[in-house]
């Protein structure tokens, strides 16, 4: 689950258009990856206004179903 205290961070993956934020959502269900889909946050420039929001622990598991998957994110952001 993402991270519910205000000190720590959390990791967005943003996309470059909502399909394939769609599709991170329902193949982390299927994968039971933790995480939710998210409003981007105002200080994160991305192409799509929804992200990925999950704990940094979850970045190489997630990169791996991504691959496998052809899940293409825009970029990884650290943020409180």
């Amino acid at each position: 689950m993402p991270p519910t205290n205000p000190s720590e961070k959390a990791l967005y993956i943003t996309f470059g258009n909502t399909t394939q934020a769609m599709n991170m959502e329902e193949h982390c269900g299927r994968y039971g990856l933790p995480g939710q889909l998210v409003p981007v946050p105002r200080d994160i420039k991305a192409s799509c206004g929804l992200a990925w929001k999950t704990t940094p622990e979850q970045k190489t598991p997630l990169e791996q179903m991504m691959k496998k998957e052809k899940i293409r994110p825009e970029k990884f952001v650290l943020h409180p």
